[in-house]
């Protein structure tokens, strides 16, 4: 719990939950290791706390990947949050004016992305598909923003964000698809009819 910049060495395997952050201004960089868990806890839990760098990092295991509560004005970024039995990534209440940037999100149990009651927040150039739930999922949240980021499946937030993603490789669902086409064998098609 001291500020500063922190580089992790080697990969770590954890039984519940693996690190909590609780002081400002901390950069923690994994430097390409992993974070692996039991498949219970938080990969990486960020607790009441601002200016904070978590970069370049494999979490996977966990019950949730990375988890930010009443969390204000830090950065994710670089890192791969997979093979979680619930959420990837979860911005608990009040966690507001973050960026996540460039992180890929996919195979977790839940949704990738889970956004609640956190606005402001910034997300840009990220990959998140594959998740079993949904791979956005946004409730109670108004004024977050980013572009370039990549989506199979869209729970908007309050005013409508994300109206704008690409879509996954091989994915499409309903709503997905433009004018007439239709949905098939997860890709957009002309409308056609059966013999």
């Amino acid at each position: 719990d001291v500020t500063g910049s922190y580089i992790l060495t080697q990969d770590v395997t954890s039984t519940g939950a693996c690190f909590e952050i609780t002081t400002d201004d901390v950069v923690f960089d994994c430097d390409d290791h992993s974070i692996t868990g039991d498949g219970s806890g938080y990969g990486v839990y960020l607790s009441f706390v601002e200016n904070v760098t978590f970069m370049n990092c494999d979490v996977s295991n966990f019950d949730s990947g990375i988890y930010l509560g009443y969390s204000e004005d830090n950065i994710l970024s670089g890192n791969n949050v997979f093979n979680n039995s619930g959420d990837g990534v979860y911005f608990g209440s009040g966690s507001d004016n973050n960026t996540l940037s460039a992180n890929y999100v996919f195979n977790n149990s839940d949704d990738g992305i889970y956004v609640v009651g956190s606005d402001g927040n910034v997300l840009d150039d990220n990959n998140v598909c594959s998740n079993v739930e949904s791979d956005f999922y946004c409730v109670s949240s108004i004024g977050n923003s980013g572009t370039g980021n990549t989506f199979g499946s869209v729970t908007a937030c309050g005013d409508g964000w994300p109206t704008e993603y690409n879509l996954c490789e091989g994915y499409c669902g309903i709503g997905y698809c433009s004018g007439d086409d239709v949905c098939f064998n997860d890709m957009c098609v002309p409308e056609f009819n059966e013999c």
